[in-house]
């Protein structure tokens, strides 16, 4: 062994432990453990990290079954913080605004049946009824 580690195994070896559940003070009840937890539960972030992992695959494989239209729509109308208007799509498009309205409505149902739901539990997806009619959205696609 080198004589730098041998100093800082010495080093290392001749510091006192620090026992988390010890208090802090001799008459207090405060805890190292105290002082170390976080706000934010480790598991909840864990499985929410991979419930957004899970679903940006889910979310890549369902574009795969649109075409370049419904791509083009999905990409700047449903997935974007800032939603493009109909007008803004449909002469992107060459189409009329209310053919934009039409092929959102068929991303939507296409979308429903795709995910079987999943993305409704999830409350990041808009709410169709039966016939595929939005009702109320996670964030407002009016324009």
């Amino acid at each position: 062994m080198k004589e730098e580690e041998v100093v800082e195994m010495q080093t290392r070896l001749s510091c006192n432990d620090v026992y988390l559940e010890a208090p802090l003070y001799d008459e207090g009840t405060d805890t190292m453990m105290d002082i170390l937890s976080a706000d934010e539960d480790v598991e909840d972030i864990v499985s929410k990290k991979n419930a957004l992992s899970l679903l940006a695959g889910r979310v890549q494989e369902f574009k795969t079954t649109l075409n370049e239209k419904e791509t083009c729509i999905f990409d700047h109308r449903l997935m974007t913080e800032e939603p493009r208007t109909l007008q803004e799509l449909g002469t992107m498009l060459h189409i009329s605004r209310e053919r934009v309205r039409q092929i959102e409505l068929r991303i939507l149902k296409k979308a429903k049946a795709s995910f079987n739901g999943d993305l409704m539990k999830l409350n990041i997806w808009p709410v169709c009824d039966n016939q595929g009619i939005l009702k109320t959205s996670v964030r407002a696609n009016t324009r």
